[in-house]
């Protein structure tokens, strides 16, 4: 063999190696939603562009605080869809008195409109 020919069977072999398929793993996902927001969890994508919307803010609280108003007194709160009933439950603490508060939830069917009175969770005795 000519030293061309031994060149053209190198690259003919390197070239079928780099054509045989990679086995990948793949990421076994439990039971869903999955939130898409990077593209971990994407293997590839065609004309597809990713938008992040900008949140509305409403004019008026939707939780308030204060005797008239649902009791939280906390900046944060947070709001968790129940997998069972399909309703948004925000969690958020409510005062009973200066020193003490309990942990309180109201539910909604959408997110904005809360159904009230607030619930209040008693105490876990110690």
């Amino acid at each position: 063999m000519t030293q061309f020919t031994w060149i053209v069977f190198i690259c003919a072999v390197f070239m079928l190696q780099c054509q045989s398929p990679i086995k990948e793993s793949s990421l076994e996902l439990g039971a869903g939603p999955h939130l898409f927001i990077d593209d971990y969890l994407i293997a590839e994508q065609s004309f597809l562009i990713r938008t992040v919307n900008n949140p509305e803010k409403y004019a008026e609280p939707i939780v308030t605080s204060g005797e008239a108003g649902d009791g939280n007194f906390q900046p944060w709160s947070s709001v968790v869809r129940d997998t069972e009933t399909g309703r948004f439950r925000i969690w958020y603490n409510i005062p009973e008195n200066i020193h003490q508060s309990h942990l309180g939830y109201m539910e909604s069917e959408d997110g904005i409109h809360w159904i009230r009175p607030h619930h209040v969770l008693k105490d876990p005795c110690f």
